[in-house]
């Protein structure tokens, strides 16, 4: 099932994916890693903000983060996340990120947000 956001529609690759299709008229424009809204932090010294980034594979998530490729995700709110796995809820944005060479855990890196991509920001 799509969701809309922001002028996207947005929709899991399967149900048991970590990544979602980003589609415009139509089109399937990227498929971006799903992330969760927790994963979003600001910095108070600089103003910048970041996003974990969950990866379901090890060598996807290697080699995200030995790039300085920007890339999009999806980001989406969870029923509650003190429950794993988490269930989702909805899709809140997409941004544009850049992996800051930072592994969190086994699973994710942190990325910083270059923007939030809408309709009229364009890809």
């Amino acid at each position: 099932m799509a969701h809309d956001v922001d002028g996207f529609d947005v929709s899991y690759t399967s149900r048991t994916s970590w990544k979602a299709h980003v589609s415009r008229n139509g089109a399937v424009i990227a498929t971006a890693p799903v992330t969760w809204t927790k994963g979003t932090r600001k910095d108070q010294a600089t103003g910048k903000w970041f996003q974990q980034v969950w990866f379901q594979n090890a060598g996807e998530l290697a080699a995200v983060n030995g790039s300085t490729d920007a890339f999009l995700v999806a980001v989406a709110e969870a029923h509650d996340y003190s429950t794993h796995p988490h269930a989702f809820k909805h899709f809140n944005c997409i941004y544009e990120v850049r992996p800051t060479g930072k592994q969190v855990d086994q699973h994710s890196i942190e990325c910083e947000v270059l923007r939030r991509v809408t309709k009229a920001s364009a890809i």
